[in-house]
């Protein structure tokens, strides 16, 4: 009686370990699968971004904002706004309308001028 209680023991032992194997086995199989698909994710979330990165750029570029030269925030592009960029366009239109009020006014000095020169030559 003894040598088949531990003939049965053996044999449950046996079965145990073989069945822990064959779970260990397949649990190996699922992690593996699971880290493939997640490395794969990962991957196409990159490519994603980069994607994203490329197209906002070029909205940027299309808008007009462009990138200031040098950033204090690091290796970063740094961009203007929208705001900043119309603010810098109407000081530079007010610029240019100063700019043409005074060669407007000196042109209307040389004609009274000239009309004052033709009026004391036909004098």
């Amino acid at each position: 009686m003894k040598n088949h209680t531990q003939t049965i023991i053996n044999v449950c032992l046996a079965v145990s370990v073989t069945l822990l194997m064959y779970q260990n086995s397949q649990q190996k199989d699922q992690i593996e699968t699971a880290n493939m698909f997640a490395q794969h994710s990962v991957d196409r979330s990159w490519h994603r971004m980069d994607r994203m990165e490329a197209e906002t750029t070029m909205i940027k570029e299309r808008v007009g904002i462009e990138a200031l030269p040098e950033s204090k925030f690091g290796g970063e592009p740094v961009y203007y706004s929208v705001n900043e960029r119309l603010t810098s366009y109407g000081l530079k239109v007010l610029e240019n309308e100063s700019r043409l009020d005074e060669a407007t006014n000196k042109i209307n000095d040389t004609i009274d001028t000239v009309n004052r020169i033709q009026k004391y030559l036909a004098e």
